[in-house]
């Protein structure tokens, strides 16, 4: 993959950087460069930061397209309600007094 093409090329141009540098201690040198547990890389680094910043992204969409989501059900429901009043029943006519009434207050 170019993730570890670029990985590759980074950690060999370290090792001729350092073995350029410090010619006269090269069997130690090219040891403690080789053998760390985890070698930090620019690439592993950039491809880091590049799934957080994904995964934020992917969030923020989740989240506004639930919402989006949401409000759609809510508008189709209450349309829905809206639809099987009958406003000359008097239910209706009490519910509309009710809320007019808890409006002024």
């Amino acid at each position: 993959t170019a993730f570890d093409k670029g990985t590759i090329l980074e950690l060999s141009s370290d090792v001729v950087k350092e073995l350029a540098h410090k010619y006269s201690t090269m069997m130690e040198g090219i040891g403690e460069i080789m053998s760390g547990a985890l070698i930090e890389t620019q690439v592993r680094k950039a491809r880091d930061e590049g799934i957080t910043l994904g995964e934020a992204r992917g969030e923020k969409k989740g989240e506004a397209r639930g919402e989006k989501k949401g409000q759609r059900k809510a508008e189709v429901l209450l349309t829905t309600l809206l639809q099987q009043l009958d406003p000359t029943s008097a239910d209706f006519q009490l519910a509309i007094k009710g809320l007019q009434s808890s409006a002024v207050c």
